[in-house]
């Protein structure tokens, strides 16, 4: 359980990444 916890975090936390950066590059454009 606290593995399958720790993988929804970490997408959570990769989610965010992607997001962060596809802002900047529209700021960008």
């Amino acid at each position: 359980m606290k593995i399958n916890y720790d993988a929804i975090l970490s997408c959570k936390y990769f989610i965010r990444i992607l997001l962060k950066k596809k802002k900047q590059l529209y700021v960008h454009i």
